[in-house]
């Protein structure tokens, strides 16, 4: 006689069970591998961006682009970057913000993990314009605004000299910015800020801080002065909270102001 061909429920249950045991054990791992291919693709960016600040201040005499001309045509440091990456948003000549258009074009200013911030715009596209984009520039210690009246009395205004970094290896220049979604315009994170206000102030109009993002698992990936990157969480930074919204201004500056100074909050 022919034996029975087939499975018994019992036995199907039973792979079954066991498949979605391994499901739940391989799901996880392959998380964990995909966020860190994002990490590394986001650490290639900054490498990138660090390069592109090294050559543009190689040809302006040692300075830096600061991070947005407030006169004429108001343009912000991703535009500044243009001709050295290849590009960077549709018409560098103007700036760049949802209301005006004028959208990020080269990838090298979008970190594939922006999807994973916890303050992008409603739909979806905070990265598409350099206003709102994924990395922040410290700007308060590399490119004070131009043109802006209450930048002129500060101790360091624009442009600002290289050499003005004393310690460039452990000075933050772009990083991972979860910047200030209570301004009109969409979220306001073109610009960085330290864990404490430089010069006595931040980056955002509102009066707001404009803090590091650390998406990638807690962390947020940073290019110094020097050309180096590194993740960081956000204690590590020096901030005074593990969540950006919960900083207060009360942090360690040292990895911030070009001295490497834990005092130094004023130029």
């Amino acid at each position: 006689m022919r034996g029975k061909c087939g499975f018994t429920i019992i036995e199907l249950l039973v792979v079954i069970a066991i498949i979605a045991i391994l499901a739940a054990m391989l799901f996880p791992a392959l998380g964990v591998a995909r966020e860190s291919a994002r990490s590394t693709k986001c650490t290639s960016n900054l490498k990138q961006v660090g390069l592109a600040f090294a050559v543009y201040a190689n040809n302006n005499n040692g300075f830096y682009p600061c991070a947005r001309w407030k006169t004429g045509a108001k343009t912000r440091w991703v535009g500044a970057l243009d001709k050295y990456v290849g590009g960077s948003i549709e018409d560098p000549s103007i700036q760049s913000t949802p209301s005006t258009g004028n959208r990020i074009t080269n990838e090298v200013f979008v970190c594939p993990s922006i999807g994973r911030s916890t303050n992008q715009l409603d739909d979806g596209n905070r990265a598409d314009y350099a206003r709102t984009g994924s990395y922040g520039y410290n700007w308060m210690t590399f490119g004070p605004f131009h043109g802006d009246a209450s930048s002129a009395s500060l101790p360091r205004t624009y442009p600002v000299m290289n050499d003005r970094i004393r310690v460039p290896s452990r000075t933050i220049l772009v990083a991972d910015a979860f910047g200030d979604s209570s301004q009109s315009d969409g979220v306001h994170a073109y610009t960085l800020d330290p864990p404490v206000p430089l010069n006595g102030r931040w980056g955002s109009g509102s009066g707001g801080q404009t803090p590091a993002d650390p998406r990638h698992g807690g962390k947020f990936n940073a290019v110094f002065a020097d050309g180096h990157v590194e993740a960081l969480t956000m204690r590590e930074a020096g901030y005074d909270s593990d969540d950006p919204t919960g900083v207060a201004g009360t942090g360690d500056p040292a990895l911030w102001n070009g001295s490497f100074d834990s005092s130094l909050v004023s130029f």
